[in-house]
């Protein structure tokens, strides 16, 4: 599914922000951290050059900063 957006959009078009952070809190409750964390990385990333002050980015690192 990943790979299709990717193809489709640009890897930093910020629509891809939202659901890369959904999916990415999906992996992580699945076990899948590694790239779960990655696609929240990419979302935050997206986040913070287009929407800088959006609460997404604190709640992002409220994800990553969870102990495993």
């Amino acid at each position: 599914c990943l790979i299709v957006l990717e193809q489709e959009y640009e890897p930093d078009h910020d629509q891809l922000a939202y659901p890369l952070m959904t999916l990415g809190s999906i992996l992580i409750a699945r076990g899948e951290v590694e790239t779960g964390e990655t696609m929240l990385l990419r979302s935050r990333s997206i986040l913070s050059k287009s929407f800088p002050d959006s609460q997404l980015i604190n709640d992002i690192d409220a994800l990553l900063a969870r102990p495993d």
